[in-house]
């Protein structure tokens, strides 16, 4: 992987903040923003629940409330959902 520049690191800050707030422990957190940041750089199109803005604090999912989507919110892995949306600052 390239050296991170400024906006790879303000990307890895916010998603570890995301991450924390979201329940994961600092080491947990850490790991998996390492993670999504090399699916970034390899261009993967696959997501993470965690970072996704249909996301609830009670580690629901708001599109699977909705009716929208049949699946349950996948903390373990990465995948394709259509209702995915980038979780903003």
């Amino acid at each position: 992987m390239t050296p991170i520049g400024p906006r790879e690191t303000s990307r890895m800050i916010f998603r570890i903040a995301l991450l924390r707030r979201r329940g994961l422990n600092e080491a947990d957190a850490d790991r998996l923003a390492d993670m999504l940041a090399i699916r970034d750089h390899e261009r993967d199109d696959r997501r993470h629940c965690l970072e996704c803005a249909q996301f609830q604090r009670h580690g629901g999912c708001f599109a699977q409330q909705q009716g929208w989507i049949k699946h349950a919110p996948q903390r373990e892995r990465l995948w394709q959902c259509e209702a995915f949306e980038f979780s903003r600052p």
